[in-house]
């Protein structure tokens, strides 16, 4: 396992799946746990789109996908880094008007990446299409999540823990899984032999 991208992909693999452990294993009161996270997956996000060369990367050298996982890798530093800032006192609306916004950039980021990945030939068709599946499952437990709060009244019982609880367990879930799939196409070699496409 000699080839640069090969050894990208590995470790890519490994910041996503460190990327999940952190939100549980890192203590509550660490308030920079959620941002160790965020730079953890972003790091994975540039090593999968530029690890061997852009024109070797997951996205079979299609530069839409790399752009996308480079944005999006810095959309989640700068949020977490916003959150890590004292809170300017602003209206309440307007803060869940801008999370929302922030919210439905990360989902329009990911899917395009997901997609990237699946029309890429540098993956083989069994495998290239599961990572859209996954950040699928994640984004409706998104949906699900901000509509159990609003209608359990954002409350930490009853309703809204089991909503609170069943979107973290997905959260966590998908990038350990994606991080595990890059793993081991690293490791076994189950990249498409196809050059990626000028």
């Amino acid at each position: 396992m000699t080839d640069i991208r090969n050894r990208a992909w590995l470790w890519g693999g490994i910041a996503l799946i460190a990327s999940a452990v952190a939100e549980f294993a890192l203590p509550p009161s660490l308030r920079a746990s959620s941002l160790i996270g965020a730079l953890l997956i972003a790091a994975g996000l540039v090593l999968f789109s530029f690890g061997g060369g852009i024109r070797r990367n997951i996205f079979g050298g299609h530069v839409l996908g790399a752009v996308a996982a480079v944005l999006l890798a810095a959309l989640l530093v700068a949020t977490n880094i916003v959150n890590l800032l004292p809170d300017s006192g602003g209206p309440a609306w307007n803060q869940e008007w801008v999370a929302s916004v922030v919210g439905f950039a990360r989902l329009a980021l990911s899917a395009i990446v997901v997609v990237q990945v699946g029309r890429s030939a540098e993956l083989s068709s069994t495998w290239r299409w599961a990572p859209l599946w996954a950040v699928l499952a994640q984004e409706f437990s998104w949906v699900v999540f901000q509509f159990g709060l609003i209608n359990a009244g954002n409350t930490v019982n009853g309703p809204g823990l089991w909503v609170t609880s069943f979107f973290a367990i997905v959260a966590a879930a998908v990038p350990i899984f994606i991080g595990v799939l890059a793993i081991i196409v690293a490791v076994t070699g189950l990249s498409s032999s196809r050059p990626a496409s000028a």
